[in-house]
């Protein structure tokens, strides 16, 4: 299930689909995060689930630290600020796996990260919507080992 929604609801939008899991029996959900600015939300909506739900078990798991090879190679080309990467090698990389169509690597380009003491939105950080310094050698090839990788540790 893909859902695209403002920050303020989505933390309430999980906690609805986790409570409507659980009025259906379900008693495991798994949350795959693939887009680090969805963590506040996500992980605030797994607090009031554990809350509220005892007997439900939850895991939030966000792709780029699946294995530490690969949050390694997805966020090397951000060594300043590694928590602020944006269509990097390794976004870039999946996004190219699972879904070409919504990528135009004519339009990469390599973009350094900085240090900054404040967090900014991403139109304020940079110029191209990009952080990464090896946007531009991203790969399906790279995305389907990454995919591959959170396949396999689901895989309970």
């Amino acid at each position: 299930m893909n859902i695209i929604n403002q920050t303020r609801n989505y933390d309430k939008d999980i906690y609805d689909i986790a409570e409507w899991l659980y009025l259906s029996n379900i008693r495991k959900i798994l949350l795959l995060n693939g887009h680090n600015w969805n963590c506040g939300p996500i992980y605030s909506a797994r607090e009031n689930i554990y809350y509220d739900f005892s007997d439900l078990q939850v895991r939030v798991l966000d792709w780029w630290t699946t294995t530490p090879q690969f949050m390694a190679q997805s966020m090397n080309d951000c060594p300043i600020l590694p928590s602020y990467f944006h269509a990097n090698i390794g976004e870039t990389s999946c996004v190219l796996a699972v879904r070409p169509d919504l990528v135009n690597m004519t339009k990469a380009v390599d973009e350094k990260d900085y240090k900054t003491f404040f967090e900014y939105r991403m139109d304020q950080y940079t110029r191209s919507g990009i952080v990464g310094r090896d946007t531009t050698k991203g790969t399906a090839v790279f995305g389907e080992q990454i995919t591959f990788s959170v396949y396999i540790i689901c895989k309970i």
